[in-house]
Formats: C-alpha cells, structure tokens, sequence
C-alpha cells in the first residue's frame, strides 16, 4: 500500500487540509461555571390546619460551557473557504466559558395539614428563564449558533423554560368502619386515596432553516 503523505514536520499536509477537515479544541483557561441563588419567602396559618406560603426564587449561572465555530465564514461574496479566517479547515469548535444563564420565579403554596382524614397540598409557579445556550443544540463544531461572532443573538427564552406550572395534590382516608369487627372490620378500615394533578404551559422553541442559506458553513439558519 501507498503510505500516506503526513509527516512529523508537516502533520497537516496541503492536500491532505484542503478538502476542508473539521477540528475542535478547548480554551485552555477555562473558568469553573458556578451558579448564585437567592430566595425569598412569608408564610401564614389559616386556622388550626393550614398554612398558605408566598415567595421569590431565583439563580444566575456564571461562566457556563459552550462550544463556538471560530472558523465560520463571514458574510459576503467568493466561496466558503476563501471568507473562513482558517481557510484550509472546515467548522472548528472551540469550547469555553462564555454562556450565560438567569431564573426568576414568583411561587405559592397552600398546605392543609392532615387532619379528619383528607390533606391538600397545591402550589403554582410563574417562572422566566433566559440564557444564550440551553437551545443551541447542533453539532459540537458549530455549536447550534447563528452567528459565532455575535452570541448576543444567541440569547432567549430557555429551552427548558415552561412560564405557568401549577400541582394539586390530596390524600383521602375514609373514616367509616371504626366501630366495625372482624372480617368487616378488616376490610373497611385502612383504606386510602391519593391523587397528584399537574398543569403546565409548553416549551418555547426556535424556527430554524434546512441548509446553509447564509453561504457561512455552519448550517445554523434561522428565518
């Protein structure tokens, strides 16, 4: 067999690069991502049995991970390669600590203790989540970006974000069959029932393109 044109002084031969291979890399100094909550809550007893709670929750996530194509091609006219800043190379994902993240949330709950058999328990959150990378998604060498040299655009709506979630819940346990004995007895008493009703608004999503419109090589258009 022909043995291949790579060198230890020329590892990335001309014609070996000019077909436009993909690479990665990382930042070397990347930061530890970390995250800050606060929160914020009153709470109130109503009669001997319940209690009805009002707060504030929120968090900040700082330094997160995202992966960016640097070789994108600029806008503007010639082909592909001659408008990459690496023009030999094809998408390159470079991953670092530039994402960003913020949650805030309005949250209530109303708690009957159980008492005479029956407990409830129901609580309902208003919540906003943004960040410039949960909806990227994409290959890990364009990182699911739209423009790489602006990753302002990338900010949004979380991809997990759901603006109204509201939760009931009950536990029934009848009290009939106390004064009943033997197998009656038995067969009355320990009953129990339980029930958990969920409510919550959908996901956002982004509208994206099939192909590289834009003529930039990262296949991440958006109408």
């Amino acid at each position: 067999p022909r043995n291949p044109n790579v060198s230890l002084n020329d590892p990335f031969p001309a014609d070996l690069i000019s077909a436009g291979i993909t690479a990665g890399g990382v930042n070397p100094d990347l930061k530890i991502s970390y995250m800050t909550q606060q929160n914020f809550s009153i709470q109130k007893e109503i009669g001997r049995a319940m209690v009805l709670e009002i707060g504030y929750a929120g968090s900040k996530g700082n330094s997160l991970l995202r992966s960016r194509n640097v070789n994108q091609a600029v806008l503007g006219s010639g082909s592909i390669a001659n408008r990459r800043p690496f023009g030999r190379f094809g998408n390159i994902g470079w991953l670092e600590d530039s994402a960003n993240s913020k949650y805030h949330s309005f949250q209530t709950r109303f708690d009957r203790r159980f008492i005479d058999g029956i407990s409830l328990l129901g609580s309902y959150t208003w919540s906003k989540s943004i960040d410039d990378n949960s909806g990227s998604g994409g290959a890990a060498e364009t990182g699911g970006n739209f423009n790489n040299y602006d990753l302002k655009r990338e900010r949004g709506l979380s991809a997990f974000d759901h603006r109204h979630r509201g939760t009931a819940a009950f536990m029934y346990q009848p009290q009939f069959g106390k004064s009943l004995t033997g197998v009656a007895g038995a067969l009355a008493r320990g009953w129990q029932f339980n029930g958990i009703l969920t409510l919550s608004t959908g996901q956002p999503f982004t509208a994206a393109l099939s192909g590289d419109v834009s003529l930039t090589g990262n296949g991440n258009d958006r109408p």
